[in-house]
């Protein structure tokens, strides 16, 4: 502030008209620093974001040129393939909402890193032994092309199948046929039905037994266990029973059932 506008503003004593034409300028000049000040402002602004865009980029950069040096990168494919392995849920830790087909689910991830992890994934058999069906809608459909797509990267080795369902009902059934669709659909796969070791049944279904009578009996040549674990209708018996016989010409040498525990010459 001048001399002038300061006595202005600190007094009661009206301006002159030669003050008041004063003061005016004196307002327009501020209003035109005012503007140049907001633009340098700006400027200023957008530079320093600029700035930090290229500090956090090249913050990236540095990270990701970083990652061609990690330890990961040197590990044989033999080694990799059976870190690949710890990753996979035991049957111990068996979770009924757990579905290798899963995009989600650990093989499947591990296919989707790298092309090189894709290729040890794809191409270690252990990842792929426990195939669980998780019946995921009311019709029980499962995608089969995944399923033999799965079954074939097993090769040779023994499987672990488990067909999970905790829904009560038909709906497992064909609606116009009242057959059951989902065991001859999953036991129509040949390299299934020849290496499955292991076969768990969780299924909470009315009169299944019905519709298994009406099945062709599979032969398993590797069944070595068998595991029920089926609804507590009236018919169970009978439906332990209708399961029994159904497996009755594979070489079953364990029998695990959440009635009972049933030894293979008691059959």
């Amino acid at each position: 502030m001048d001399g002038v506008s300061s006595q202005l503003l600190h007094s009661n004593v009206p301006p002159t008209d030669e003050q008041s034409d004063y003061v005016r300028q004196l307002v327009l000049q501020r209003q035109q620093e005012a503007l140049d000040l907001e633009e340098q402002y700006r400027i200023t602004y957008a530079a320093l974001l600029d700035i930090d865009a290229r500090r956090k980029q090249n913050q990236r950069d540095i990270e990701v040129l970083g990652a061609v040096f990690a330890p990961i990168r040197r590990i044989p494919v033999e080694l990799l393939a059976e870190i690949f392995q710890f990753c996979i849920p035991t049957l111990a830790g068996y979770d009924p909402n757990y579905r290798i087909s899963d995009p989600c689910s650990v093989p499947i991830v591990l296919t989707r890193v790298c092309s090189v992890w894709r290729e040890v994934a794809v191409n270690t058999p252990h990842l792929w032994t426990g195939l669980v069906l998780r019946l995921p809608n009311r019709h029980g459909n499962v995608n089969l092309p995944m399923v033999e797509t799965l079954v074939h990267r097993s090769n040779p080795l023994p499987i672990t199948v488990t067909i999970h369902s905790d829904q009560i009902g038909t709906s497992l059934y064909d609606q116009s046929t009242g057959a059951l669709t989902i065991l001859p659909a999953v036991f129509g796969i040949p390299q299934l039905v020849e290496r499955v070791e292991t076969l768990d049944i969780n299924l909470f279904i009315r009169d299944i037994h019905h519709s298994l009578r009406q099945l062709p009996i599979p032969i398993f040549p590797a069944l070595q266990t068998l595991i029920l674990h089926l609804g507590k209708g009236q018919h169970w018996r009978r439906t332990l029973a209708t399961f029994l016989e159904f497996f009755g010409y594979s070489p079953v040498k364990n029998i695990i059932s959440n009635m009972s525990s049933v030894a293979p010459n008691e059959w």
